[in-house]
């Protein structure tokens, strides 16, 4: 906050030492914010060394990450799918590379070949990610497969990114990009979903949802959308 990351950091190496195990994952998921989400650390005088600068902070980061995998930190799988994002995130430091070299001679096959390392790498923090996975209510398993699709998606691994994507649950699958993806997977590959049961669930799912707290979430949408507050109130009288 006070625009002084050098000192954030030795904040935080210190309070690593001295907060009770509990705490720790608060601890280590602050190191993104000073590292990432801040000022640099050190002036950057140019593109070159901004680009050194930025390697040299991921670095750092999977490196504090990774202390706390290593200690089996409660909820580490949680560190582990954030590192499978920064993996994904810098594939394309390799795929630019090639592109710089070759120019308009490059083709599509090469550019994810030279980034297929950093999502393969990803794909094992997920392997770990699912292996350290302990059931917790605020980090509900599909956060793992999310991102394990995007990035089989990004492989062209249309087949696997399916069965993870159709495993979602359906509120999940109707978020407009998981959609997209969903529906092009099917596309692709030409298989189809079985729906009957997952549909009877995520109608259930859907109903209750809309009735609890005593219907607190259905008398937003009536509120917000005349049409359905007339309908409402038709059932109402009909009763």
């Amino acid at each position: 906050m006070l625009y002084n990351p050098q000192k954030g950091m030795e904040l935080l190496d210190e309070g690593v030492k001295w907060v009770k195990r509990d705490g720790l994952m608060d601890v280590l998921r602050s190191y993104r914010r000073v590292l990432v989400d801040s000022i640099p650390l050190e002036p950057i005088k140019d593109n070159r060394q901004f680009s050194a600068y930025q390697k040299h902070v991921f670095e750092l980061l999977e490196e504090r990450y990774l202390l706390g995998l290593g200690i089996g930190v409660e909820n580490g799988y949680v560190l582990a799918v954030e590192l499978a994002r920064l993996y994904q995130e810098q594939a394309s430091g390799g795929a630019l590379d090639r592109l710089e070299l070759k120019g308009k001679e490059e083709d599509e096959q090469s550019l994810h070949t030279s980034s297929n390392h950093y999502l393969q790498r990803a794909l094992q923090y997920l392997d770990l990610a699912e292996i350290l996975y302990t059931g917790d209510p605020n980090h509900p398993i599909w956060d793992i497969y999310e991102v394990r699709a995007r990035i089989l998606m990004a492989q062209r691994r249309y087949g696997d990114a399916l069965k993870l994507l159709s495993s979602l649950p359906q509120s999940r699958r109707n978020e407009p990009s998981i959609a997209t993806m969903l529906n092009l997977a099917i596309r692709i590959t030409g298989e189809k979903i079985e729906t009957d049961e997952s549909d009877s669930s995520s109608f259930s799912e859907l109903l209750s949802s809309l009735f609890q707290n005593d219907g607190e979430l259905l008398f937003r949408i009536a509120s917000q959308n005349p049409q359905v507050a007339r309908v409402l109130r038709n059932v109402v009288q009909r009763l």
